[in-house]
């Protein structure tokens, strides 16, 4: 769907063809997932089964956060997750600038790539802080922080969004993949190609404190609907199947 972001794209294509071919069976983690193996590899619907993810965090409920004043970012800052697209939508935002830093966590290494991006869009690492779980964990940030943003081009799933909900974190999505199935219908959601959409969504969000609540309370009650039971029963199920 997205092969400029994979050098080898058609050879990890090949190569996912013939092992779906094989397979007796396939479980997918998002009916998104599913669909995509139906039409980009014509794989038959009987042979597949959802098998939807879910996180073990433990809720949380967290008024007073220690970092109110930071974006979370979550993953690899390389292609398709659309770590770029952020830092241009921050940058574009004087609300944001003056008021928020982004923190970016997990991914690789802080590099001359990350460097080169801050710079193109007139940014300095006193507006973006890069951290890994040497510094904190992701469940500490998800607890604490303004918002948690995910610009990914596509997801499969896209755990994180379960886990911010989880630890009351308001959410910030796009469109990407599977992200409308695993965040549901009452959000909003913006286009990651559109980065006047996507600062605007941010900046919605930042400014009202009701949205603010009324999306961490639907987090808390859309996060119910993922179980690893439910996960593991389904997957036993396709087992005995075979």
């Amino acid at each position: 769907k997205i092969p400029k972001y994979f050098s080898n794209s058609k050879e990890i294509s090949n190569m996912k063809k013939k092992t779906l071919d094989r397979a007796e069976h396939i479980l997918c983690i998002s009916e998104n997932t599913k669909n995509d193996l139906i039409n980009y590899f014509n794989v038959d619907k009987n042979k597949i089964t959802v098998t939807l993810l879910a996180t073990n965090y433990k809720e949380t409920n967290n008024l007073e956060k220690i970092f109110k004043d930071k974006l979370l970012f979550v993953g690899s800052r390389r292609g398709y997750k659309n770590f770029e697209g952020l830092v241009k939508a921050y940058s574009l935002s004087n609300l944001l600038k003056d008021n928020f830093q982004i923190i970016a966590y997990g991914g690789e290494k802080f590099s001359l790539y990350d460097k080169k991006i801050l710079e193109k869009n007139g940014l300095t690492n006193k507006n973006v802080k890069f951290v890994n779980d040497k510094d904190c964990t992701a469940y500490d940030l998800y607890s604490n922080v303004a918002a948690f943003v995910f610009p990914s081009f596509y997801e499969g799933f896209g755990l994180p969004v379960l886990e911010a909900m989880k630890c009351g974190c308001p959410i910030i999505l796009s469109n990407g993949g599977s992200l409308k199935e695993v965040g549901g219908e009452d959000l909003e959601y913006f286009d990651p190609k559109n980065i006047d959409n996507m600062k605007d969504q941010i900046e919605k969000m930042l400014i009202s404190e009701s949205l603010q609540k009324k999306t961490i309370e639907y987090g808390y009650l859309r996060s119910k609907r993922f179980s690893w039971e439910t996960c593991a029963k389904k997957t036993l199920e396709v087992y005995k199947k075979i």
